[in-house]
């Protein structure tokens, strides 16, 4: 019968409407079912999830991840996550059968009743639209590249994360994750946006003006220090 999945799955997505939604978050089918997965921006992948709604879960949690692929195949799974770079409409590989393609859609507009508690900030740090809930970005809340920041798994709590990046000399914020997940950005004009994701927190280190510092962070400073 596991051969028969595929097929019912693509009967299901024809007689249902392309999107999906996930709270604040709107995921978009890319063509039809079985058009194939992402030509490039690869990112990560986990077998054996068997359901497609977990593969654009995890997209969701993940705030590099910008599509999901997903197929079920002899009795097995496939979800890949990408990035923005090389996927889209007309985007696609179709060279192994079965994958179907998300698009991730973030409403900017959307309202949420989770309440987050923003941590405590150690002087010389500043919350980012906030800070709780929020992922830091570079020039736009699009702008997300691996080269702004040093990753750093399982540091622990949002403490830790913080005392990284004091003693990182060219720190100019973190983005630290529930699950002890931290970004030391070292991006030379700062944390300049943030994208809305839950279990997130983004804080800017904060500038000492008297060594001659740019406050903005556009302009980097020769050296930086905490308060």
């Amino acid at each position: 019968m596991a051969f028969l999945l595929p097929t019912f799955l693509g009967l299901l997505a024809t007689a249902m409407n392309s999107q999906f939604v996930y709270g604040d978050t709107t995921y978009e089918q890319i063509g039809s079912f079985g058009d194939g997965r992402c030509l490039g921006g690869y990112l990560r992948s986990w077998p054996d999830q068997y359901v497609e709604a977990r593969c654009r879960t995890m997209c969701t949690d993940s705030p590099d991840c910008y599509y999901c692929s997903f197929r079920v195949y002899n009795e097995h799974s496939e979800c890949e996550l990408y990035d923005s770079s090389n996927c889209g409409v007309g985007l696609l590989d179709q060279g192994l059968p079965y994958y179907t393609t998300f698009k991730k859609i973030t409403d900017p507009s959307a309202t949420t009743t989770t309440t987050t508690v923003v941590p405590f900030l150690l002087p010389g740090f500043e919350s980012v639209d906030s800070g709780a809930g929020r992922a830091c970005r570079g020039r736009s809340a699009s702008d997300n590249s691996k080269a702004y920041y040093h990753l750093y798994n399982n540091v622990g709590p949002f403490k830790a994360c913080q005392s990284l990046c004091a003693t990182t000399p060219d720190c100019q914020g973190i983005e630290h994750h529930l699950g002890g997940r931290c970004e030391v950005w070292i991006r030379p004009g700062g944390i300049g946006a943030s994208a809305r994701v839950s279990g997130y927190t983004c804080v800017r280190r904060v500038l000492d003006n008297t060594l001659g510092c740019d406050p903005s962070g556009l302009l980097g400073c020769s050296s930086l220090r905490l308060f």
